[in-house]
């Protein structure tokens, strides 16, 4: 039953595109041999049942695709850049106390972050423990 209903909706769809036979159809009349001829698996730039603002809408939706794509791909390279360099930063803060003081110097609120990352997980020792070696090695 499906299938004659598919049928008879292609059928009606076939019908309501008959060829265009008017200036804004989007071909346009050539000597012949003025041009070359399209590539054999060329899709046309234009569809002869649409006005020529809908036909120019499709032609620079087909130069900005390329464009978007790149877009597209610089977007998730940055994104995934900056997820590997915040895995770095919090494996190397979480192995060296060392780097811990160094980032308490240059960028301390990034070390806030890192310790309430870790307050959250339930450990709430390492920065009292940093602040004790700190001060323990300035006397």
């Amino acid at each position: 039953m499906r299938d004659t209903q598919r049928e008879r909706h292609r059928q009606r769809e076939k019908e309501k595109q008959a060829p265009c036979r008017g200036a804004r159809c989007g071909t346009r009349s050539q000597a012949p041999g003025s041009r070359a001829e399209p590539k054999a698996d060329a899709q046309p730039l234009s569809h002869p049942g649409l006005p020529v603002f809908v036909t120019v809408k499709l032609r620079m939706a087909r130069i900005m695709e390329p464009l978007a794509k790149k877009i597209f791909k610089g977007v998730l390279v940055v994104e995934l850049l900056g997820v590997f360099g915040a895995y770095f930063l919090f494996n190397r803060m979480n192995t060296s106390q060392d780097f811990r003081q160094t980032m308490s110097k240059k960028f301390p609120f990034i070390l806030e972050v890192y310790y309430k990352s870790i307050e959250q997980s339930g450990m709430y020792e390492v920065r009292e423990q940093d602040q004790e070696k700190w001060l323990n090695s300035k006397n």
